[in-house]
């Protein structure tokens, strides 16, 4: 997904359907969506837009690193 606005699409999609999900979350370099399909999978959409804070030094967050060249 490339946007927050995709993400927010995506939830109102989900509110029109019954769907329950997590609120936007503001995730390690960009923003999250969790919910569950039909056969229970937990599915996590996230966007490709980053949201500028950086996350890294929290538990539980990843961080960028740079690509071996």
């Amino acid at each position: 997904m490339e946007t927050r606005e995709d993400l927010q699409e995506w939830i109102a999609h989900l509110d029109e359907l019954g769907v329950g999900h997590s609120p936007e979350i503001e995730a390690s370099t960009g923003w999250l969506l969790v919910f569950n399909d039909p056969d229970g999978l937990e599915i996590h959409v996230y966007t490709d837009e980053e949201h500028g804070v950086d996350h890294g030094d929290r538990p539980g967050y990843g961080r960028r690193v740079g690509m071996a060249g």
